[in-house]
């Protein structure tokens, strides 16, 4: 093998590397269009097992007993809309390249909103990030939907995720 074969050779791995996104909070950009308006008839969720609150459309009905959970979650569904918050350890390395590659941060008070939408999905994922990163998150917030007015109600979902 020629010293220039080897030399691709070896840089390989490191270009492989270079390709993939960027799996830090603090390189990401910010997200340009969070909408925080959300109807005064939205019910706030307030669930034991997290440290955030979320509000969701007042005919969102939560599920008994969801299906799919590894460490505990809770689900609620609407028109076209489907939300579930997801318990467990959550850090940076918890999500596929592709959501890093769509993800954005916006500052809330006293936390970091991680928004990451994945490719020609519909669905997005809300990782409310508390003080201490890189301390993993104990929850996320997934939001599914089906309609043009269930996407918009996913967006208003994430812009009112606060910290209780």
């Amino acid at each position: 093998m020629t010293g220039l074969a080897r030399f691709v050779v070896l840089l390989l791995p490191f270009a492989s590397f270079l390709g993939q996104p960027s799996r830090s909070i603090d390189k990401l950009p910010d997200c340009n269009k969070v909408v925080t308006d959300v109807p005064a008839a939205w019910k706030v969720v307030d669930t034991a097992r997290s440290r955030v609150t979320f509000r969701l459309p007042p005919d969102a009905k939560e599920a008994p007993t969801p299906q799919g959970c590894i460490h505990g979650c809770q689900e609620w569904t609407a028109d076209g809309l489907t939300v579930r918050i997801s318990f467990g350890l959550w850090g940076e390395g918890s999500f596929a390249d592709d959501r890093w590659a769509h993800a954005c941060r916006a500052a809330r008070t006293g936390f970091w909103l991680v928004i990451m939408h994945g490719q020609g999905e519909r669905d997005l994922v809300i990782w409310p990030v508390p003080p201490g990163v890189p301390v993993p998150g104990d929850y996320v917030i997934r939001a599914e939907w089906t309609s043009a007015a269930a996407e918009a109600a996913a967006g208003r979902i994430a812009g009112s995720v606060r910290l209780k």
